[in-house]
């Protein structure tokens, strides 16, 4: 699944971090939502399967069990810049998972979220910290894997693809559904989440998310229609920081 996103791989230690087993609710109904919570210390927890061919003649599954983290997170101008290990984006069925792979997302001041390489996020940082820099062109459509807030059939990635009519190459909102969610450690099981699926579709493959608001990326299923490789992914665990107030 790379090839959708682009994202660099660099290398950075995960310090210690106190961790709250629920999540934090918004305690004041006029704040905004947090729809990707990047908070340095913020973890999912996912466990799945990938599908892969290990020869001409034989086809591989193996479990997985994974963690994905907020090693670092700032902001600058109105721009969060968290570092994430193991980010489901940035995974593919083909390749073995990296025990040190981390990706850069960026939240907009917008509330469009972008995966850059590692390239792309030093130049974006010396941008940012730059106050004469209007940040024209900072990001293209290329990087963004969302845009909040979410609603049915909105669509982003290339402006031609956006317009087709059957929604191939761009991204696309299939779906919105409340679910109480009740199979996750971390989120209340009294809680109803409006869930949105989220997919990008080629002809030879297809992204399938499953995303809400105030807890990130759900599920994250790929399917390659020819060559035998899939990787679905489901949280099982969701974890962010305890604030200073809180602990």
């Amino acid at each position: 699944m790379k090839r959708f996103l682009g994202i660099g791989v660099m290398v950075c230690l995960l310090g210690g971090c106190i961790t709250h087993p629920l999540p934090i609710l918004p305690r004041d109904p006029a704040k905004p939502v947090e729809p990707w919570p990047l908070a340095q210390g913020t973890r999912w927890i996912y466990t799945g399967t990938i599908i892969r061919m290990a020869a001409p003649d034989r086809v591989e599954t193996n479990d997985v069990r994974l963690t994905c983290a907020v090693l670092e997170s700032q902001t600058q101008r109105g721009y969060q810049v968290a570092r994430l290990s193991n980010f489901p984006l940035e995974l593919s069925p083909w390749e073995p998972i990296p025990t040190n792979a981390v990706a850069v997302l960026v939240r907009t001041p917008a509330s469009e979220f972008h995966a850059v390489e590692a390239g792309q996020a030093r130049h974006m940082l010396a941008r940012l910290a730059d106050p004469q820099d209007k940040l024209d062109d900072l990001f293209d459509v290329s990087t963004q894997v969302m845009a909040w807030p979410l609603r049915p059939d909105q669509r982003w990635g290339d402006e031609a693809a956006t317009q087709r009519l059957d929604a191939l190459n761009c991204w696309r909102v299939d779906s919105q559904r409340k679910v109480r969610v009740s199979d996750v450690r971390g989120i209340y099981r009294s809680w109803n989440l409006p869930i949105y699926q989220i997919t990008y579709r080629t002809l030879p493959d297809q992204l399938t998310l499953q995303f809400a608001a105030h807890v990130g990326l759900l599920t994250c299923d790929y399917v390659h229609h020819g060559t035998p490789g899939e990787m679905h992914l489901k949280l099982v665990e969701f974890h962010q920081p305890v604030s200073e107030t809180e602990k």
